[in-house]
């Protein structure tokens, strides 16, 4: 459960880096509520690249690729995907600032002198750098409510590849900053711990952390973790993350409570792990190098299923229904357990040379999967027109869109579509944009050059991306959010019914409050606990409407509330307003 963690944590004693973690703000998610409220205790031609050399042959069929080359000068760069105009079909733009904020003015003055030149002709412009791209009524849907933000890390890297300097940013989704942290060194994993704090793992020695955004309080979590994934299960009250090892290298899977005791750990000897994820029993592990999902018995570290690659126990069919020998996909990145129904990744398209299979762009993909009968199709597959070697992912939000971010192989400064270096994509299930955040920056190699195209990457061929780049991004809510409620009979009884959605994505489902209440005494007419999906699937949620008082013709409000004491009051007017349910629940997309 997502209890209040005690005042000291203490790491076990097993690594010269761990630490003993003296609290000062304590790992204390929960907050006073209300007696409305809910008490409980504490979510790839690649780029059509010039081809001079003879096909390469992999698993995946011949491809041609050029692998001789070493620098820029033995390629001249040519587009991702020429042509493109990636925006809403309508919208509204907005521009920020990244370099107004003091936080950043603050952390690039704070560079050593040694380096600060360096980093500063590298990273340090241009002006307006973050443009949005929005349709708000394509982002919200369905929901009643739609104060999303988006959290991430933002880094900018140099010539080789080298961190120079990064942000923890919070943007609401207009794409003002709400709030900026500079950690010590990039990080990778970034995800919510809850509606106010930010879980961030970074590399190197970086640590692991909790960055409450709001009253812009640290907390080190003091375990040596790496920094691919990093996920705390409220339930067990443990976090889940990688032992740290060579980049790259085969990884150790663990679990720590929080006396700082490993109380599991599961070693894949044979691939890279970048994603895991945790649902009861069971963990999930996005494994890059076999692009594939495995899924492990936490108590026996059984591998129980292999989706994907070429050891598959599922058949694997597209969005057609073509079935296919091999994947859809490959070298992913956040490979997500979403639900017994449902996984999603970003299909980075590579093959083991690091070449784009077919000439293909990277996707953002979701498959509905069936554990009994072993098979999996795709149902929503997003072309970002960028060719993303590493990184990615895609999420589905409370409004049934998909967030997901990439970034491209060749940056154009002079194409308007294609000046990017990192785009943040919501998409509709049917694939329109409903929103884009593009982050504008300087070529690392020639920084006084604002025209000419150029790799964002360390050498053609090569994986480390430069410049500005986001490993992946992250929805979360003020409160929780829902649907418009509706009416419907079942044996008798009325009954209200709403899609609810919790304010952040959580490890497993957690528990929630529905209340009707009278919206001008606060009488409690009827409660109901329920509890919200953990990886934001449309479940509906109803309450029974009481027989003992005849509520037809009163003022009735409603509220949901969460384990943190976060509402939402819904105004309903008489029940006798409301719309039947029929049809509504069914127009979702991803429906359980």
């Amino acid at each position: 459960m997502y209890g209040a963690a005690p005042s000291k944590i203490e790491a076990a004693d097993t690594d010269e880096d761990q630490v003993i973690l003296e609290n000062n703000g304590n790992l204390n998610v929960n907050r006073k509520v209300s007696a409305l409220q809910l008490t409980v205790a504490l979510v790839c031609v690649l780029g059509a690249f010039a081809v001079l050399s003879a096909p390469v042959k992999t698993r995946n069929g011949e491809l041609t690729w050029l692998q001789e080359a070493t620098s820029d000068e033995d390629v001249t760069p040519v587009s991702d995907s020429p042509g493109t105009n990636r925006k809403p079909p309508t919208f509204t733009k907005y521009t920020s600032n990244l370099f107004d904020h003091p936080k950043v003015t603050a952390a690039f003055a704070a560079i050593k002198t040694a380096s600060r030149e360096h980093v500063m002709s590298t990273c340090l412009g241009p002006d307006n750098n973050i443009e949005v791209f929005l349709n708000e009524e394509a982002v919200q849907r369905d929901l009643l409510f739609n104060d999303g933000f988006t959290v991430f890390n933002l880094d900018c890297r140099d010539a080789e590849a080298n961190p120079n300097i990064a942000f923890i940013m919070v943007l609401d989704l207009k794409g003002n900053v709400v709030a900026i942290h500079n950690p010590p060194v990039r990080a990778e994993a970034v995800s919510m711990f809850s509606p106010d704090t930010v879980m961030f793992s970074c590399i190197s020695k970086g640590g692991a952390w909790l960055w409450n955004f709001k009253t812009d309080e640290l907390t080190e979590i003091p375990y040596v973790l790496d920094a691919h994934t990093l996920q705390y299960d409220p339930s067990e009250e443990a976090f889940y993350g990688l032992d740290r090892g060579n980049k790259f290298s085969p990884s150790t899977a663990v679990a720590y409570n929080l006396a700082g005791e490993k109380v599991w750990s599961f070693e894949q000897p044979e691939s890279h792990i970048n994603f895991m994820t945790v649902r009861g029993a069971y963990v999930y592990l996005s494994l890059r190098s076999f692009s594939c999902l495995v899924k492990v018995e936490k108590a026996t570290n059984k591998v129980i299923w292999t989706l994907g690659g070429d050891n598959s126990d599922f058949a694997i069919y597209d969005k057609e229904g073509n079935l296919h020998d091999h994947n859809t996909w490959d070298h992913q990145h956040k490979f997500q357990f979403l639900d017994d129904q449902y996984v999603s990744l970003f299909d980075n398209h590579v093959n083991n040379e690091k070449a784009f299979i077919n000439g293909d762009n990277s996707r953002m993909v979701i498959l509905k999967i069936n554990e009994e009968e072993k098979y999996a199709q795709e149902v929503f597959a997003f072309d970002t027109g960028d060719k993303s070697r590493i990184y990615g992912g895609a999420d589905i939000l409370p409004s049934g869109n998909v967030l997901g971010n990439s970034y491209p192989m060749v940056v154009e400064p002079d194409e308007e579509d294609r000046k990017y270096q990192v785009n943040i994509w919501e998409v509709t299930p049917t694939g329109e944009l409903a929103a884009r955040i593009g982050v504008i920056g300087l070529n690392p190699k020639a920084p006084e050059d604002t025209t000419t195209k150029f790799f964002h990457s360390v050498a053609p061929e090569e994986e480390p991306p430069i410049g500005w780049i986001v490993y992946n991004v992250e929805r979360f809510y003020s409160a929780p959010t829902l649907t418009q409620p509706c009416t419907f009979q079942s044996g008798g009884v009325d009954y209200v019914q709403v899609l609810a959605f919790n304010s952040i994505r959580t490890q497993g489902d957690t528990p929630g409050m529905f209340y009707l209440v009278d919206s001008n005494d606060a009488t409690v007419y009827a409660h109901q606990g329920f509890e919200y999906h953990g990886s934001w699937l449309p479940k509906p949620v109803s309450i029974a409407v009481p027989t003992t008082t005849d509520l037809t013709d009163k003022d009735v409000s409603l509220i949901i509330s969460n384990q943190w004491g976060d509402n939402r009051v819904v105004r309903l007017g008489p029940l006798s307003s409301l719309n039947d349910c029929e049809g509504i629940v069914k127009a979702r997309t991803f429906l359980l």
